[in-house]
């Protein structure tokens, strides 16, 4: 009994094929949409503490997300004359946890877990309810609403 190349060429030829075309997509339409609104931007909070009337302290908060699952968000006050009081950034890895892509799960080993179920994502605005435990899993986890708006990167 004779085997030749000949058989074995085809077969090759066929796995090489196969293995160097590229995929048509691992994400649908709409979780490709909801990435790209994600990542397209940096999300911005700005809010005013008043504690002390006198001494007003605008906060700052900025998050941006690659697409790579890398994301940081840079916390920032400023006293009423300008000046930076308090300025950090941290650093997380992130992932959806639904298939529809609701549910952002951003873990640090600093910082701990956050998880943010998303109430609206456009391009101008993600509205999210952040919590410390999965919110589709703990629904009666208490939640907090954060608002952010896009900003330029």
């Amino acid at each position: 009994m004779k085997t030749g190349k000949s058989h074995l060429l085809p077969l090759i030829l066929g796995l090489l094929i196969c293995l160097s075309c590229e995929r048509s997509g691992y994400y649908n339409d709409d979780q490709r949409k909801r990435l790209d609104l994600l990542t397209a931007t940096r999300w911005t909070e700005q809010s005013t503490d008043s504690h002390d009337p006198e001494n007003p302290i605008v906060c700052r908060q900025s998050w941006s997300f690659d697409k790579k699952g890398k994301a940081s968000v840079t916390y920032k006050w400023t006293d009423k004359n300008g000046n930076t009081t308090y300025n950090e950034t941290q650093y997380y890895d992130w992932t959806f946890t639904t298939e529809n892509f609701a549910v952002i799960y951003l873990y640090s080993a600093t910082h701990g877990d956050l998880f943010w179920l998303i109430e609206k994502l456009t391009a101008n605005e993600l509205r999210v309810k952040a919590a410390v435990m999965d919110p589709v899993l703990n629904p009666t986890i208490p939640q907090r609403r954060i608002v952010l708006q896009a900003t330029m990167r």
